[in-house]
């Protein structure tokens, strides 16, 4: 619905307009949002449980950051370690707790999906990743599933 005057028809339309160049100045979006929500989209799976971000760190390794994450489900944690790795990919390292082999699926907009397998001990590692967006998805032997949210590797 448009208010105004007869003199100034589109007033609202002006305000919002105007309204909306200040936010972007003052709160821009974060130029991977975009991103992060079309492969949230593309690798939507709605029958998946949603393991929760429960820790967040970075830490400098060997002289560069690497990034720690951890996420719970409902009977599992898994730990991530993402640390750069050659010709600007990266590498990650993961854990599962309890230690079980499981199979390991990375998604990533844009790019085949990546699987391995995690160990009896529930370990896993997949190098030469890009960096971006991606997220995990991780399958037990019992046939439990369960992704991550979309994180920045």
């Amino acid at each position: 619905m448009t208010s105004g005057t007869p003199d100034h028809p589109d007033v609202d339309a002006e305000i919002m307009t105007g309204l909306g160049r200040i936010l972007g100045r003052l709160d821009p979006m974060p130029p991977v949002l975009d991103e992060m929500v079309l492969l949230a989209l593309a690798t939507a799976d709605l029958d998946l449980e949603l393991a929760q971000l429960v820790a967040d760190d970075r830490r400098p390794v060997r002289g560069e950051r690497s990034r720690e994450l951890r996420f719970a489900a409902a009977m599992t944690t898994v730990l991530l370690s993402i640390s750069p790795g050659d010709r600007g990919s990266v590498r990650l390292d993961g854990w599962l707790d309890p230690a079980q082999p499981a199979t390991v699926t990375v998604q990533q907009a844009g790019r085949a999906a990546r699987a391995t397998g995690a160990d009896k001990a529930g370990r896993f590692t997949i190098e030469r990743l890009s960096a971006g967006t991606a997220r995990l998805v991780i399958e037990l032997r019992d046939g439990t599933r369960f992704g991550t949210p979309v994180v920045r590797l």
